[in-house]
């Protein structure tokens, strides 16, 4: 988003956690005033992340809300000392009220994109619910607008505040400067992956329970033994890693079952660019998954679960095909169906492409924005 608003002629300031960077294209914009030092604010970053996961749940949960003063101190000096912005876009963290604070203090505009909640299921289950849902009602109901990812997370936030500030819903979107198919020779991939002549399903991720990938691939790999030209290709690292890599050698399909582990992101359009199609085996009820939208704009069609936020971009068979959730059966039967006949792959795989073009691109959401402003 911030790259988007620049593109579209406007000036950021970021400010956020001290010390941690937010890279934009080339630039390492240094979030703390006072910082400069990449390097620093690397292994910072790192063992911010080391005392995430170490972290009492309680205790972590109190720093959350103690970091209201920080913001607070650190955006009102923003408006006393700097150049007064026309408005403020803060991406939703739990137990944050201070932009919505400052914002109403200094009577401005404040735009809450919000990506989470309390409401809903979290790997860290949170102990302090109540206050969490407090602040998060403030902020919802106080804030100019609210910018949701799916109509399905607005109805369920409505449901739980009631009367809640002026609402939009802006999906996820791709960056095309990153994600774009023209950029890449399929065939010319392929062969540089070993994959020439064969069909290609992907996923990109994380490889967690509660993603599913580990199941699809159990039900899949019978179907794989009788389909030689269809290979899976999984990118990325997690939990359940293991557990594919044991039904792989069970299955002897070390040659259909290709997993290449975690990716640095820069590297995740190759891999795209030789695959068919893509597969998102599960979701959540509220979710809009950045990846299939990254998909899509490398032209690259994709099997996804039946969840509304998904069908509100997906349509299907037109832009991808749509799956009953939980229902790894028919996903993998859907995948293998599909590797027969390309040129359904490549026409919906246009599709997609062409969607992510017109509406899906972050300059539109950013652009959103900006008119919702104005009409303020």
């Amino acid at each position: 988003m911030v790259k988007a608003f620049r593109k579209l002629g406007n000036q950021v300031c970021i400010t956020g956690f001290p010390g941690v960077t937010v890279n934009i294209e080339t630039e390492n914009i240094v979030v703390s005033e006072k910082s400069t030092g990449v390097s620093k604010t690397s292994k910072l970053e790192q063992i911010i992340k080391i005392i995430a996961r170490s972290t009492p749940e309680l205790l972590f949960e109190a720093f959350e809300i103690i970091y209201n003063v920080y913001v607070f101190i650190n955006l009102s000096r923003v408006f006393i000392f700097g150049k007064k912005p026309d408005f403020i876009y803060e991406r939703y963290s739990l137990f944050m009220f201070s932009g919505v604070l400052v914002a109403r203090i200094f009577n401005i505009p404040v735009f809450i994109e919000i990506n989470d909640s309390a409401l809903v299921d979290r790997v860290r289950p949170l102990v302090l619910k109540r206050i969490a849902m407090y602040a998060e009602a403030y902020v919802v109901r106080h804030s100019s607008v609210n910018v949701f990812i799916s109509e399905k997370f607005k109805e369920l936030v409505e449901q739980a505040y009631n009367k809640i500030s002026l609402s939009v819903v802006t999906p996820n979107a791709a960056d095309l400067e990153k994600f774009d198919h023209r950029r890449y020779e399929k065939s010319v991939i392929k062969k540089e992956l070993g994959l020439e002549g064969k069909v290609v399903c992907g996923y990109v991720g994380a490889f967690l329970p509660w993603h599913g990938i580990d199941t699809l691939v159990e039900k899949i790999a019978p179907m794989l033994i009788e389909t030689n030209n269809l290979v899976l290709l999984l990118v990325g690292d997690g939990k359940v890693f293991h557990d594919i890599e044991q039904t792989r050698t069970q299955n002897k399909l070390e040659s259909q079952l290709i997993m290449v582990g975690r990716v640095a992101h820069q590297y995740i359009p190759k891999y795209l660019a030789a695959m068919d199609c893509a597969v998102l085996p599960d979701s959540n009820i509220y979710g809009s998954p950045m990846k299939i939208f990254e998909y899509m704009a490398m032209g690259v069609p994709v099997i996804v679960p039946d969840y509304e936020p998904i069908k509100e971009v997906i349509k299907d068979n037109d832009t991808g095909w749509i799956f009953p959730r939980k229902d790894f059966d028919k996903c993998a039967k859907k995948i293998v169906s599909l590797s027969t006949d390309k040129s359904v792959l490549e026409c919906v795989g246009i599709n997609s492409f062409n969607y992510i073009k017109e509406y899906r691109t972050w300059e539109k959401n950013a652009d959103i924005i900006l008119n919702q402003y104005r009409r303020l």
